[in-house]
């Protein structure tokens, strides 16, 4: 089972207007979200964990004190206890993405440009092409 999670962060300018959700999610997020300059990166990190935590109750039942989020030496998070739970998360411009399972997972999400669409027609087959250029 794999599931993703997403949210736009469009409308949130501000972290002022999100900052009371920090009661919500670990000490550790909460350092590692003072230490970021710019809004953007902290409203990106504070919804990570919100959507993670999201998930895990949703998928398996899990409340705030079952969710202990450790991290390996090399700064990748997971979840302790839970060796059989695997999540990733990724964020650019507006967006949040979690990915969540039982099995590793990677997610990516990347903002687009005219660039980046140079490049699709680069790296991509002619039938991912066509799935890309299908989707409104």
């Amino acid at each position: 089972m794999i599931r993703q999670y997403a949210i736009n962060v469009t409308e949130i300018k501000k972290f002022s207007q999100v900052s009371d959700l920090l009661d919500s999610i670990s000490s550790k997020r909460k350092e590692r979200i003072e230490k970021f300059y710019f809004d953007r990166d902290k409203i990106h990190s504070l919804f990570g964990e919100l959507i993670l935590r999201y998930a895990l109750w949703e998928q398996f039942h899990m409340t705030t004190s079952d969710i202990i989020i450790g991290y390996t030496a090399y700064g990748k998070p997971y979840l302790e206890g839970y060796e059989h739970i695997y999540f990733n998360l990724s964020h650019s411009g507006n967006w949040v993405l979690v990915g969540i399972g039982d099995i590793p997972i990677g997610v990516d999400v990347e903002q687009t440009n005219e660039k980046n669409i140079l490049l699709i027609s680069k790296s991509f087959t002619e039938e991912e092409k066509r799935m890309i250029s299908e989707r409104d």
